[in-house]
């Protein structure tokens, strides 16, 4: 991942291999109590996420690919 303070969702999702059409997984993501505006904004086709926001979805998660990308974010 580049080094930022922000993250894609549906770069996320593409990293994760997530199988759920990205349409229901991101609102199913959303659910989980995050804050719009300050955990994430959505932008054209796309949602836009806080590294917190990120790290949660990644623990949640709970793959080999998610364990990656929070070592990335940490590594950041």
């Amino acid at each position: 991942m580049r080094k930022t303070s922000i993250v894609s969702a549906r770069e996320l999702y593409n990293k994760l291999n997530i199988t759920t059409p990205y349409a229901e997984w991101i609102e199913s993501v959303k659910e989980y109590g995050f804050n719009e505006g300050f955990d994430f904004i959505d932008v054209d086709d796309d949602t836009i996420m806080s590294i917190s926001m990120t790290t949660s979805i990644c623990i949640i998660t709970k793959s080999p690919q998610s364990t990656k990308i929070m070592e990335a974010l940490e590594a950041a």
